[in-house]
């Protein structure tokens, strides 16, 4: 046997014997208090990724040996002596960065940040077929009225380790769509930084400043002429888990709900054509609510997903909207119809009994509004109430 390798065995053999001691410390009940040095002693603590990454854990460790442990010095001295000589690397950098970490079900951490985010897609030959399908029901549209749309680019088609997308919504609607659009744009970032500020931490939908965004950017494109700022910052002083925690069941990073308020004008809404209250702003604001980590914020705060919402702001002077949206449109719905006089908003996951041109010609609809996710747009099952023919 080699020196080298004498020396690694015995490295090896070091390092497991001190594992084992530890192992043996935390089912020992542990020493709190030194009556000699009259001092707290350190105690073991379980580790995780971050304390490992952070070496809160490796720091802890050493106090723990030096207080716990009968021998400790020596313990210690050895312990030392194996740290000092395992090979030096970062196993943040080997990990964590500028790489995904899979969390499963589709989502990952991003340099172990604390933060669930969609792992980037590319679209299979399926999806791309009904992506076509879909589009060719979005074409019909612009022969009804002024179609708009705004691409929200869900961080599922951005790889965050090129910054660039994997698959780009936006030049996608350019290039299929052939007859006459009013206007394309989209939430824009350059990278995960930018993205960050956007989206939840824990949820795949915009936050109160990407709905923001995303509203200024739509208002923009429908010429609409007094846009809404927030007059104040809602807190909700209390933990939010949003879709991405909730579908892995993964409460690791907790995060407040945040929302901007408004001071709108009265209007009144219909819920599947019943009168009510769209959303519950008043309610959450009043924290009139049983709190549970499950607890979806966004929905109770912002509203719902219905098949069909009308908000009517009774004023005849404008013009007649229609959002055609999932439920990332939940928290600008109201900011964008307070520039027309009705507004009208079709779930098309959920409405399956709208016909496009019946609808737009009933209502006096003169301008739509398309909000598309990649989810929306790849929906095997989705209807915009037009028939196309020959859509592949």
């Amino acid at each position: 046997m080699t020196q080298s390798l004498r020396q690694n065995v015995i490295l090896v053999g070091m390092f497991f014997l001190i594992i084992g001691l530890g192992i043996l410390a935390l089912l020992k009940t542990p020493t709190t208090f030194s009556v000699a040095e009259n001092r707290d002693l350190a105690q073991f603590t379980m580790p995780n990724l971050r304390s490992f990454l952070d070496h809160s854990f490796q720091d802890n460790l050493e106090n723990a040996l030096s207080d716990q442990f009968i021998g400790s010095a020596t313990i210690r001295e050895a312990y030392s002596y194996v740290i000092d000589n395992m090979p030096t690397f970062s196993l943040e950098e080997q990990l964590c960065k500028n790489e995904y970490l899979s969390l499963g079900n589709g989502r990952s951490t991003f340099n172990c940040d604390e933060r669930i985010v969609y792992t980037p897609v590319k679209f299979t030959a399926q999806q791309e077929k009904q992506i076509k399908t879909n589009i060719a029901q979005l074409d019909k549209l612009n022969q009804l009225a002024d179609t708009y749309y705004y691409v929200v680019n869900d961080p599922a088609v951005f790889d965050f380790r090129t910054n660039q997308f994997t698959e780009n919504l936006t030049e996608l609607l350019k290039k299929n769509l052939h007859n006459g659009y009013a206007g394309i744009d989209s939430l824009k970032f350059k990278n995960y930084d930018e993205a960050k500020k956007f989206f939840y931490k824990t949820d795949h939908h915009w936050n109160y400043r990407g709905a923001q965004q995303g509203y200024l950017d739509i208002a923009k494109m429908l010429n609409i002429k007094n846009v809404y700022q927030p007059d104040e910052t809602f807190h909700s002083n209390e933990q939010f888990f949003g879709s991405h925690a909730r579908n892995l069941r993964n409460y690791d990073f907790p995060e407040e709900f945040v929302a901007y308020k408004y001071s709108l004008p009265k209007h009144k809404s219909y819920i599947n054509g019943v009168f009510g209250s769209y959303n519950g702003v008043e309610k959450t604001e009043k924290h009139d609510y049983e709190y549970e980590k499950n607890l979806n914020f966004y929905g109770q705060y912002y509203g719902l997903d219905y098949a069909e919402v009308v908000f009517d702001y009774a004023q005849p002077k404008k013009e007649n909207l229609l959002i055609i949206a999932n439920s990332y449109s939940n928290a600008i719905n109201e900011l964008l119809a307070s520039g027309f006089n009705k507004t009208y908003v079709i779930d098309p996951r959920i409405n399956k009994n709208w016909h496009a041109r019946k609808y737009i010609k009933d209502n006096e609809i003169s301008k739509v509004v398309v909000i598309l996710s990649d989810k929306l747009l790849m929906a095997d099952d989705l209807n915009l109430g037009v028939e196309v023919e020959n859509a592949i």
